[in-house]
């Protein structure tokens, strides 16, 4: 990889992955007159020491945490490009057979995720660089990301809903938007759930089946006595389908908040209820790939850009291996889990998963190809975040339709 020396440019570039390989870097305009702006009002000679970056990054450290200035965010996710690279090759490189299904590209938006995570731990009266404690936070963001989707990826559906934790499902709960009585419901069920449903005698604790007829009335049952005394609110009783569902929903919404695709904004960051880091921009905002494609000036301009976008999708979608587009179909259109989609091809569950995911994968990056070429936009790490988020929407849309 090519390393960046010229401070403008370290405040105000992005990784540009190929085939999960470094492809060079992006520039973002409203970073680069920034940088300008300030090297102008500071000096007449641009500095290139690495006691220069290091000095910028703990000024820059200091405008957002005085939040004196909201690009101060955005300068700092570009300083720590690198340190996030290296700590992505560090595993992609050395533990290949751990990190699975997990390119450099997925390991490198894992860790700059946690640039937020980063800037409120990080005290430089400490002595240390903002680079080299952050490539250390980077390594622990993704070793624990491998860890847990390790022991996601082995578990059934019912072990996972066995291991997971109060406040895991509570954020996971709250990150749909449930409300507060709501949350109490789910959480409740979910308690009977873990009360009543013990692993039966020789079966394995990562492979627990589902719960039957008979074991599922008698979790409605619990709650339906614990409702009056558990719930802050008066709630109606619920059947055994009603638990069945809600337990179903834990679990969807558990693996979808714990094991994300990877670069999804849906999940809050730690410390911030909503938002990005775009949304700390002033005045002339950054032109990220979502803000093109719902544009708001006018309704017309935003029907045409939307139809644009469906156009893209098809013809990427048409342009897929196979059997991309199948497993979509079924996926989306059927609403088919993994499991079923293997039993009903034939192919094993672990190669309908890899399948899958190269296809979403083929997607976003046809569209940020389609994006480049045709709104003429640079792609940032948020952007591209978002575009998966998008792309995500309209599968569902779209085959939900059909």
């Amino acid at each position: 990889m090519r390393s960046r020396h010229d401070v403008i440019e370290v405040f105000s570039t992005y990784i540009r992955f190929e085939a999960d390989r470094f492809n060079g870097w992006l520039q973002d305009g409203q970073l680069r007159r920034s940088m300008e702006n300030f090297v102008a009002s500071v000096s007449e000679q641009k500095a290139t020491e690495k006691v220069a970056k290091n000095a910028l990054a703990a000024y820059w450290h200091k405008q957002w945490k005085d939040q004196k200035n909201r690009l101060a965010m955005v300068h700092l996710l570009a300083y720590l490009q690198e340190s996030g690279y290296w700590a992505a090759y560090h595993y992609t490189s050395r533990f290949q057979n751990k990190t699975q299904d997990m390119s450099l590209a997925d390991c490198f938006q894992v860790a700059t995720e946690k640039v937020p995570n980063i800037l409120e731990q990080f005290q430089p009266e400490r002595g240390v660089a903002l680079d080299a404690f952050a490539k250390r936070f980077f390594r622990s963001t993704i070793a624990n990301k491998l860890r847990l989707r390790s022991a996601i990826n082995v578990c059934s559906d019912w072990s996972f809903l066995r291991r997971l934790t109060k406040v895991k499902l509570t954020e996971a709960l709250e990150n749909r938007g449930l409300s507060k009585s709501e949350v109490a419901q789910y959480l409740l069920v979910w308690k009977c759930f873990n009360r009543l449903y013990a692993p039966p005698p020789q079966q394995g604790i990562t492979q627990l089946p589902e719960p039957d007829s008979e074991k599922l009335e008698e979790i409605s049952a619990l709650y339906n006595k614990e409702r009056i005394s558990q719930l802050p609110a008066p709630a109606p009783k619920i059947d055994k389908a009603t638990v069945r569902q809600q337990l179903h929903d834990c679990i969807k919404w558990g693996r979808a908040y714990l094991y994300p695709t990877i670069g999804s904004l849906d999940v809050p960051k730690p410390g911030y209820s909503s938002g990005s880091l775009q949304d700390d921009l002033p005045g002339e905002q950054v032109v990220s790939l979502v803000d093109s494609l719902i544009a708001t000036e006018m309704l017309q301009q935003r029907q045409q850009q939307r139809q644009q976008l469906g156009n893209a999708m098809n013809a990427a979608i048409k342009n897929l291996k196979e059997p991309g587009e199948v497993l979509l179909q079924l996926s989306y259109q059927e609403g088919l889990k993994q499991r079923e989609i293997a039993d009903k091809l034939g192919i094993k569950q672990f190669t309908i998963s890899r399948k899958l995911s190269r296809a979403r994968k083929d997607l976003l990056k046809s569209i940020v190809q389609w994006s480049q070429d045709t709104l003429e936009v640079t792609p940032t790490p948020n952007s591209i975040a978002q575009m998966e988020s998008l792309i995500e929407e309209w599968l569902e849309e779209q085959y939900a339709n059909r």
